[in-house]
């Protein structure tokens, strides 16, 4: 099955987390100000079509996130 896929990269410290996938819960921030829903709506909508999303860790400074949704 094909597939499309987007990366977004960033050079912030990096993911503050052991597990990756604690960024995803609702609420979890790492901006002052921030209110810790988008990568939670992103997700959502993301597994929505049956695709995926997640983050990795750039070396030796900040993270990527990948998503991959099926193509039409």
């Amino acid at each position: 099955m094909a597939q499309c896929a987007s990366k977004a990269r960033s050079k912030v410290p990096g993911l503050p987390t052991a597990d990756p996938e604690e960024l995803f819960a609702p609420f979890v921030s790492q901006k002052k100000d921030g209110l810790g829903m988008g990568l939670t709506i992103t997700r959502t909508i993301v597994e929505a079509h049956d695709g995926k999303v997640w983050g990795e860790v750039n070396v030796p400074l900040g993270a990527t996130f990948i998503v991959r949704i099926p193509a039409a």
